[in-house]
């Protein structure tokens, strides 16, 4: 159980989870805590787009998505793939 709790995909779901427990119970601040949490110890999770997300919502600040990739970055692209069929 502690080699799963200490890989950082299920550490960020945890915290994720955590933090939406927070949130669905009114304690905006703590979700907010939790969600900086996250950003702080997993900066790789999948969940840092949607992290940033709550923060902006919980802050009332624009929504900056750090280290985002674009759609190229993430979907491997080769040149012609669409190109138009003879």
């Amino acid at each position: 159980m502690n080699l799963v709790l200490m890989h950082p995909g299920m550490q960020s779901e945890l915290v994720f989870n955590v933090a939406m427990s927070h949130l669905e119970a009114g304690r905006v601040n703590q979700a907010g805590d939790e969600l900086t949490r996250l950003l702080d110890d997993v900066p790789d999770s999948h969940l840092r787009p949607l992290a940033q997300f709550y923060i902006s919502q919980i802050t009332n600040k624009p929504l900056e998505l750090l280290d985002s990739v674009g759609p190229t970055e993430m979907i491997p692209v080769e040149s012609g793939m669409f190109g138009s069929e003879p």
